[in-house]
């Protein structure tokens, strides 16, 4: 069988637009890669499917959200070259590799664009981009359920936020970085990152270089004033500079209560324990 160069895989169910909205605002993008398509009839599941497809193309170019694509690369063996065309909700990776391009430019840099090895995080053995315990942990989880009743994803999420907020939930917690512990008895929100981008453009740390080695951790404490106070330079060209900032090749959180765990916009589980260590060129990304 002939290698395939590109080959596209949608997540009909990523983000808010319709299915025939997807195919209407891809068709630029499959006539420039000249790529075949998968997965308009995808069932909610599509690991089987993109370990299959990656046997067979140069380039597996993933169309979905964070969640879709975090699904995708750890499905696929570790050589597969990904590219990525944002259509989630909040498409915090569309940030960090294209910043606010159009679908069309996107295209054309992925066409022209050249194999980059990025790091990622490592929980329990499944690779992650970011990951958060706090309020926007929470958020997800919520949103997740609100989803789960065929409320539209923007308002899910918007809601859950809300919601998360105005509980001002806080926890002691420890941070050991590299064997350092680091002691808080007020955080908000903790995030371990490995590109500088959240959801929905907040460029929330700044610091974080993607090919450095290093898992970057970011504690927010206080509440709702410091968090908004982040929300706020996360909208500047600067990015965020409220907070602490940590850089280490392992990481370790413990709370003193149990809190929700998220990774790439995805609820993983609750718990007090979490350990990340890093995977130096884990990914390679056509971009």
């Amino acid at each position: 069988m002939q290698t395939m160069r590109y080959a596209l895989l949608v997540n009909p169910y990523a983000g808010s637009t319709t299915l025939q909205e997807k195919q209407k605002v891809l068709k630029p993008v499959v006539d420039m890669l000249n790529c075949s398509v998968y997965g308009y009839d995808l069932p909610t599941d599509i690991a089987h499917v993109a370990r299959e497809i990656s046997k067979d193309c140069d380039t597996l170019v993933v169309a979905g959200g964070d969640t879709t694509f975090a699904k995708v690369m750890n499905a696929v063996p570790q050589n597969t070259v990904l590219a990525y065309i944002p259509l989630g909700t909040g498409n915090a990776l569309r940030y960090a590799l294209y910043g606010r391009k159009s679908l069309d430019a996107i295209a054309h840099q992925i066409k022209e664009g050249k194999n980059r090895n990025l790091d990622c995080i490592i929980y329990r053995e499944e690779k992650a981009l970011i990951a958060s315990i706090g309020v926007d942990a929470d958020a997800v989880r919520l949103s997740e359920h609100y989803r789960s009743s065929a409320e539209h994803p923007l308002f899910a999420y918007g809601k859950a936020g809300v919601y998360a907020l105005s509980k001002r939930k806080r926890t002691s917690v420890t941070l050991t970085i590299d064997g350092r512990p680091y002691n808080f008895s007020s955080v908000f929100s903790l995030l371990v990152m490995k590109h500088p981008w959240y959801a929905f453009g907040l460029h929330i740390n700044p610091r974080v270089i993607q090919d450095d080695r290093a898992i970057h951790a970011l504690v927010i404490e206080g509440g709702v004033i410091s968090w908004g106070k982040s929300f706020v330079q996360s909208l500047t060209k600067q990015g965020n500079r409220q907070g602490r900032f940590y850089q280490g090749k392992r990481i370790r959180i413990q709370t003193q209560k149990k809190v929700n765990l998220q990774m790439d916009g995805s609820f993983k589980k609750e718990g007090n324990d979490f350990s990340f260590t890093i995977l130096p060129q884990g990914i390679t990304i056509k971009c």
